[in-house]
């Protein structure tokens, strides 16, 4: 896995890396369950590592870590949200194709 896609294990993790963040971060919540998930975030993982120098993805289990799920008010998954100086910028919910994914990363990153 390239250092910028990581998992979040922990809350502390979270906000060491993606609120402390000086770049936006891509944050794909998601569940083991989600059988969207499945699919959308390999999307958005393969939308990153085209643009690896440049994008950094967090990815995090909400039923692991739900209190993130509700403080970055995620209401369904899998959602992909932009964070950026510590706030949620913009969220996209549902399944999308990968060109859809890869205009809204480019859309959201700091470049």
């Amino acid at each position: 896995m390239p250092k910028q896609i990581f998992d979040i294990k922990t809350e502390c993790d979270f906000e060491k890396r993606v609120l402390n963040s000086k770049n936006a971060v891509m944050v794909g919540f998601f569940s083991p369950w989600c059988e969207s998930c499945k699919i959308k975030i390999p999307k958005l993982e393969r939308v990153i590592e085209e643009n690896e120098e440049d994008v950094a993805m967090a990815k995090v289990n909400i039923d692991e870590l739900q209190d993130l799920e509700h403080k970055n008010n995620i209401s369904n998954v899998p959602s992909i949200a932009v964070n950026k100086n510590g706030q949620v910028q913009s969220t996209l919910d549902g399944m999308q194709e990968i060109d859809d994914i890869r205009k809204f990363v480019d859309d959201n990153n700091d470049k």
